[in-house]
């Protein structure tokens, strides 16, 4: 069972409804999963020295096909967002041109209604 799953109810208890060492047992099992998050990243780094360090484009080879797949990506995310943005923007100014037209068409209404 997960150790880091089991919580006692430190939040609600006053201290002095809290059993004595509970506060003791959640600081120990935070600092073992802490040791072994910590760690567990130190043996990866040391196994995979050369791998995690750098893609392509850093290690001065832009023209490698996974520099270039890169360049891909990038781009057709940037375009997904800039049409997304104009889209958006579009759709307001049109609200905009509606509700300047609605105000136009009242304004003409009132002159007509006033002239009669």
């Amino acid at each position: 069972m997960n150790d880091e799953c089991l919580s006692t109810n430190d939040e609600r208890m006053s201290k002095a409804q809290m059993p004595k060492g509970a506060s003791l047992l959640v600081i120990r099992s935070l600092r073992h999963s802490f040791v072994i998050r910590i760690s567990s990243f130190v043996i990866f780094l040391i196994a995979a020295q050369n791998h995690a360090f750098a893609c392509a484009a850093c290690f001065g080879q832009s023209d490698s096909k996974m520099a270039q797949s890169m360049n891909a990506g990038i781009f057709s995310l940037l375009t997904v967002v800039v049409t997304v943005l104009i889209t958006g923007a579009s759709f307001f100014i049109f609200l905009a041109r509606k509700a300047a037209a609605v105000a136009r068409a009242e304004q003409a209404k009132q002159s007509l209604s006033t002239q009669v």
